[in-house]
């Protein structure tokens, strides 16, 4: 793949980017196919956003600011009820033989993915639609291709020799975010003096890296890091925090990509899966043979204190995270009897059920939605699923709306917003009342909490996702405290 890349950069015309940029690329190595990746890697990365929560938690106090970082969870991705656990070697490849057997003898930033019982042919429909920014150059870019025994065809990362997110002869994947948390800050006790720090005991002296950053036509620019043993220091008012990060350690997600690309069955695309170490991603898959699945990719931290929420008051190594999560003891679904999957960045399991992926979702809105979709038709089929794609209905104004429907106003100004949003059919394909609605919403949580958000001396932004945990979504229940903010 390097070789390639390189003949082209030494024997091609390179882009008029470059000639404009005054700039001939290196020659691509290993190195920055990993550096590509690891990028990608601290891109989609979950984190608790232990800083912000701390400065909420200081703002409004313990419970609302719990309720706000928790939440409900929503409709999860697994029921407790069709989990899958125990993922030894042993067990899944008994569980995934026996499966293939019955199959082959006639029985048989969304994703999802429907069982043949469910469609039109017979056959499993997998749909994805991965939602990064928009950038040039792209993220991903469609290929096929073949190395003479197997055909590939699907997207890929720029600079990555693999398929991320499609099929090979045999089965083929999509991805979600899982947003797992997998960065924690852990606050540091400095001296008098500001120069130590205090650790298992002792006080080690903080270090200065400097990094030359290269300005063309200019002198290099010098960029001053303190350091401590763990890593950079983060500043946050008169407080010092040292991040702890799954970045920091080494990736084997190619290892399981390059696996990924070349299982011909079940149980070896999901002892590849077992190799991905970040960025966690909501895998479904489906095979030739019909079966459908689901794995939630990625090393889950295992803390020794807190649950990621808040930061960390750090005395030693006791207080890091003592390795990850065994692979063997995640959920995980193989057909189940429903006859499909989705997800939509939601809660992978119910608050309280072990591992601990994350404390803080996005509410289940759009993963609701596709299960409505998927759930109106008897038998759906690849135009159904192209449909499910392009629907644009908001549950969120669904139901905050819904609280306004017998409200009356003196005002003509608000009179008429509320018209327009009683005969609109919330949906999001034209007109002004998409903007309308989530000028609503961002006005509506502002008019909640900046009061006492400012009164506490905070500057934060509220989210507009701090209103549907307080009412409680899916539950669509008026919560006492939002009356009491109210």
């Amino acid at each position: 793949y390097c070789r390639g890349v390189n003949s082209y950069i030494e024997n091609e015309i390179l882009p008029v980017e470059f000639k404009l940029l005054g700039y001939k690329p290196e020659k691509w190595t290993l190195f920055d196919i990993y550096t590509v990746f690891k990028n990608m890697e601290n891109i989609l990365a979950g984190s608790g956003n232990e800083l912000n929560n701390l400065k909420l938690t200081r703002a409004l106090g313990p419970e609302i600011a719990s309720r706000l970082i928790r939440g409900t969870f929503g409709t999860t991705i697994i029921r407790e009820d069709e989990m899958g656990k125990d993922l030894s070697n042993a067990a899944l490849r008994q569980f995934a033989d026996l499966e293939l057997a019955q199959l082959s003898s006639g029985i048989g930033s969304n994703n999802w993915v429907i069982s043949g019982k469910k469609t039109q042919k017979g056959l499993p429909i997998l749909a994805n639609d991965p939602h990064l920014s928009n950038v040039f150059p792209s993220y991903f870019y469609q290929i096929y291709a073949s190395d003479g025994k197997r055909i590939f065809s699907g997207n890929t990362i720029a600079g990555v020799p693999f398929i991320i997110i499609g099929r090979n002869e045999s089965l083929g994947w999509g991805f979600t975010n899982t947003g797992t948390d997998v960065i924690d800050y852990f606050r540091l006790k400095v001296n008098e003096k500001g120069n130590q720090y205090h650790f298992d005991g002792n006080w080690l002296d903080f270090k200065t890296v400097v990094k030359s950053i290269q300005v063309k036509g200019q002198a290099d620019h010098k960029h001053r890091i303190r350091m401590t043993h763990l890593g950079p220091v983060y500043q946050d008012g008169k407080s010092q925090f040292v991040r702890h990060s799954i970045m920091e350690y080494p990736s084997t997600s190619l290892k399981a990509f390059y696996l990924m690309n070349i299982s011909s069955s079940v149980s070896e695309f999901m002892d590849a899966m077992r190799h991905f170490s970040s960025p966690a991603q909501n895998v479904v898959f489906a095979d030739q043979l019909g079966t459908i699945g689901y794995y939630p990719a990625g090393w889950i931290p295992k803390r020794r204190k807190g649950d990621g929420s808040l930061p960390v008051i750090l005395t030693g190594e006791s207080d890091l995270w003592d390795g990850f999560i065994d692979e063997n003891r995640k959920p995980f679904l193989i057909n189940p009897a429903k006859g499909f999957i989705v997800t939509a960045n939601n809660a992978v399991i119910d608050a309280g059920s072990l591992p601990i992926f994350s404390i803080n979702w996005y509410p289940s809105f759009r993963a609701d939605r596709i299960t409505e979709l998927i759930q109106a038709k008897g038998r759906l089929s690849v135009t159904d699923n192209q449909a499910i794609q392009s629907d644009t209905y908001l549950k969120s104004a669904g139901l905050l709306l819904g609280f306004l429907k017998d409200m009356r106003c003196k005002n003509p100004d608000a009179q008429s917003l509320l018209k327009r949003f009683r005969e609109w059919n919330k949906c999001a394909d034209g007109g002004i009342e998409p903007f309308l609605f989530y000028e609503f919403q961002r006005r509506l949580v502002s008019a909640i909490f900046d009061d006492e958000l400012k009164k506490n001396g905070s500057n934060m932004t509220p989210s507009r996702s701090w209103l549907y945990k307080l009412l409680d979504y899916p539950g669509q229940s008026k919560s006492p405290l939002l009356s009491r903010l109210a």
